[in-house]
């Protein structure tokens, strides 16, 4: 953006200096901007601001017209050379105070556009001019890292007294957009519902809505309410304590159910006496029983182990 030849002084003048450097001390790079620092041991690449007051606009036009026409990389000495010095920001003063402008692939971020009054238009959360200067000594940024999008999963609960809510709710979101903005920066990308928690006799269920389920610890700690199925449940009989919810089935690495091997715990035994009146009529049938081949099994869980003949 060119500057108005009725700016009565160009205030601040950014250029970002990008340097190689070889075990040197920082201090002997810049040491009128730069704190003293330890001895670096390792060479790397830095960035430093570098602000300047210039009185008028010929002077900014011939410091802009110097570093167009510099060469780099440009060597300072042996350990350090200037790869490239780029402005970044321009302050001119008006009539109402300042206002910074920023060049080429360089903007202000969101808060410093709200802060200090964006003098053009706002796009995706960013401006390229402000009607002020930064308190904190804050420059222009690069656009490509001011435009680095992060995306979160948001849990949000909701108190509500009537079920019949909660279908309104879940009628919503199915016939709502997909894509909100709720600021120039923050942009609602989807919405779904994943736990609904009523109460029940005794305490609470918390179901899962659809394509969502409890992992296996959680049906295994506050007991499944339906059946687990792939280590995982749909329904639960408390609210979790740590306010865990259902998770998505697309996205959550569901661990395995614990392997329990089953005990075998021996059966208890129980042994009867019973005393048993035969009535033969032949003695031959009671020698029989004295000839019997013991124990005797019944059935699986009743064996005759001895018969003795008393009277």
């Amino acid at each position: 953006m060119a500057l108005s030849l009725k700016a009565l002084a160009i205030f601040v003048l950014l250029m970002t200096l990008l340097m190689l450097v070889t075990n040197l001390h920082e201090e002997h790079i810049l040491p009128h901007i730069r704190e003293k620092r330890n001895v670096l041991s390792y060479p790397g690449t830095y960035a430093a601001n570098v602000f300047l007051n210039a009185s008028n606009v010929e002077t900014y036009e011939e410091i802009l017209s110097t570093l167009n026409a510099t060469s780099y990389p440009l060597q300072i000495d042996n350990n350090t050379e200037i790869q490239d010095i780029t402005v970044t920001t321009v302050c001119v003063s008006t009539d109402n105070g300042f206002r910074c402008e920023c060049k080429e692939q360089f903007a202000w971020p969101y808060s410093t556009c709200i802060t200090y009054g964006a003098c053009d238009y706002m796009s995706s959360g960013i401006c390229k001019c402000i009607s002020g200067i930064p308190a904190d000594g804050s420059t222009c940024q690069l656009i490509s890292e001011l435009l680095v999008e992060t995306e979160y999963v948001v849990a949000i609960e909701l108190n509500l007294t009537d079920i019949t809510t909660v279908d309104f709710l879940r009628t919503l979101l199915n016939n709502g957009s997909n894509f909100l903005t709720l600021n120039p920066t923050v942009n609602v990308t989807q919405i779904g519902l994943t736990t609904v928690c009523s109460p029940s006799n005794p305490g609470y269920q918390c179901r899962c809505d659809d394509q969502y389920r409890w992992s296996c610890d959680q049906c295994l700690r506050y007991g499944s309410c339906d059946n687990i199925t792939d280590d995982t449940c749909g329904c639960i009989k408390s609210i979790p304590a740590d306010g865990q919810y259902c998770q998505s089935l697309d996205q959550y690495n569901f661990t395995s159910c614990p392997t329990t091997t089953p005990t075998s715990t021996p059966p208890l035994v129980y042994e009867y006496l019973i005393s048993i009146e035969v009535k033969a009529e032949d003695v031959t049938s009671v020698e029989e029983l004295r000839n019997i081949i013991y124990p005797i099994s019944i059935n699986s869980n009743t064996h005759i182990s001895e018969i003795n003949m008393s009277t």
